[in-house]
C-alpha cells in the first residue's frame, strides 16, 4: 500500500509538472508581448516605493488613491518631456543630416574643421594633411549613417503613436498595482519560493540595491550629464544642442566614456573654428559640472549600492542594447546584477559557515 501510494504520489507530482510547465510556457508567449512594460513597472515601482510608504503617512491608509497619485506625477514627468526631447533630437538629427549632406564644404562643419587641423600639423607631421582628409570623409559617412539610424527610429516611435500608447499604458497600469499590491505579491512569492525566508530576505534586499544602483547612480548620473551637456551647448553656440546632449547622456552610461568623450571633440571643434572664447567656456563648463557630478552627486544618489566591475557594466548595457533595444540601458545592468545576486544566493546555500558574516552584514 505504501509503496503504490508513493507511486500513485510521484504521477500525481509528475502530471501537474508537465501541465504547470506547458501552462507557463503557453503563457510566456501571452504576456512576452508586454513583458518589458511590466518589467519596467516593477523596477519604477522599486524606486519609487520608499516614497510612496512616505506618503501614506500624509494620506492615511489609502494605499490606492497615493498609488494613483504617484503615477499621475510619474506620468507627467516621464511622457511629456521625453516626447519633447524626442521631437527636438529629430528635428536636430534632421538638419544636421542635410548639413552634412547638402553642406560638408562649409566652414561650420565637422569636416572642414578636421581638414583644417591636418593642415595645421602637415608642417610638423608630413601626410597628417591627406590622413585627416581622409578622416573627415569617413568621419562624415558614419555620422550620415548614426543620424540616418536615429531619424528612423525615433521617426518610428513617434509615428507608431497606438503603440507606444499601449505600452505606457501597461507599464502605468504596472506601476499603479505593484506600488499598491507590491508587499502581497512579495509575500506570494516568498510563499511559492522553496527557500528560507532569510534567503528570500537577501535576494529582495539584494535586487533592490541593484535597481538603486542602476536608476539612482547611472540613469540619473546620465540624465544629470546629458541636461548640463545640453544647457553648455546651447550657452556657447553649439547648433543641435539637444541631440549631443542626449548622445553624451547615453556615453556617460558607458564607464570608460563618460560625457567627456562628446564634450572634448566638440570643445576641439570650437577651438579649431575660431570660437575660442566659447571653447574656453565650454571646456571649464564641462570639467566643472562632470567633476561636481561624479564626485559629489553620484556618490550621495547612489547610496549603498550594489557596485558593479566597469567592464561588466559596459558590456551589459550595449549587449542589453542589442537584445532588448533602447531599454536594455537598465534591463541589461539588472540582468546582471540578478545573476550575481542568485550565485550569491546559490554560494550562500552551498557554504553557509563560509557566508555567515557576510549575510549578517546584509541584515
Amino acid at each position: 500500500m505504501y509503496t503504490n501510494g508513493v507511486k500513485t504520489h510521484t504521477l500525481q507530482l509528475l502530471f501537474v509538472a508537465i501541465l504547470l510547465a506547458g501552462l507557463s510556457i503557453v503563457s510566456f508567449f501571452i504576456f512576452s508581448p508586454f513583458l518589458i512594460p511590466v518589467v519596467l513597472g516593477i523596477i519604477f515601482a522599486i524606486v519609487l516605493y520608499p516614497l510612496y510608504l512616505r506618503s501614506m503617512k500624509y494620506f492615511g491608509k489609502h494605499e490606492s488613491f497615493v498609488a494613483l497619485i504617484m503615477v499621475i506625477v510619474s506620468a507627467v514627468f516621464l511622457v511629456v518631456p521625453l516626447v519633447l526631447i524626442g521631437l527636438q533630437i529629430l528635428t536636430d538629427a534632421s538638419d544636421l543630416y542635410i548639413s552634412l549632406v547638402q553642406g560638408g564644404g562649409k566652414e561650420s562643419s565637422v569636416a572642414y574643421a578636421i581638414q583644417k587641423f591636418g593642415t595645421q600639423i602637415n608642417p610638423l607631421v608630413p601626410g597628417a594633411q591627406m590622413f585627416f582628409f581622409q578622416l573627415s570623409q569617413n568621419l562624415t559617412v558614419y555620422v550620415q549613417n548614426l543620424l540616418t539610424w536615429i531619424i528612423d527610429n525615433i521617426g518610428a516611435a513617434l509615428t507608431g503613436v497606438s503603440s507606444i500608447l499601449l505600452y505606457f499604458f501597461i507599464f502605468f497600469v504596472s506601476l499603479y498595482y505593484f506600488l499598491k499590491d507590491g508587499l502581497h505579491l512579495k509575500q506570494a512569492l516568498m510563499e511559492l519560493s522553496p527557500l528560507e525566508t532569510i534567503d528570500e530576505e537577501r535576494i529582495f534586499k539584494r535586487f533592490s540595491l541593484a535597481v538603486n544602483s542602476v536608476i539612482k547612480g547611472n540613469f540619473a548620473t546620465a540624465l544629470l550629464h546629458g541636461i548640463t551637456a545640453t544647457i553648455g551647448f546651447s550657452l556657447f553656440g553649439v547648433h543641435s544642442a539637444v541631440l549631443w546632449g542626449t548622445v553624451a547622456a547615453f556615453a556617460s552610461l558607458i564607464p570608460p566614456l563618460s560625457a567627456a568623450i562628446v564634450l572634448v571633440p566638440v570643445v576641439a571643434f570650437l577651438y579649431i573654428t575660431g570660437s575660442v572664447a566659447q571653447a574656453v567656456g565650454l571646456f571649464f563648463w564641462g570639467a566643472l559640472i562632470i567633476g561636481i557630478i561624479d564626485n559629489i552627486i553620484k556618490p550621495v544618489l547612489m547610496g549603498r549600492s550594489m557596485e558593479l566591475h566597469p567592464l561588466a557594466v559596459m558590456v551589459s548595457i550595449l549587449g542589453g542594447m542589442i537584445f532588448f533595444g533602447p531599454v536594455g540601458v537598465l534591463l541589461g545592468p539588472l540582468t546582471l546584477s540578478l545573476l550575481l545576486t542568485f550565485s550569491s544566493t546559490y554560494s550562500h546555500l552551498a557554504n553557509p559557515a563560509k557566508n555567515f558574516l557576510q549575510s549578517k552584514s546584509l541584515e
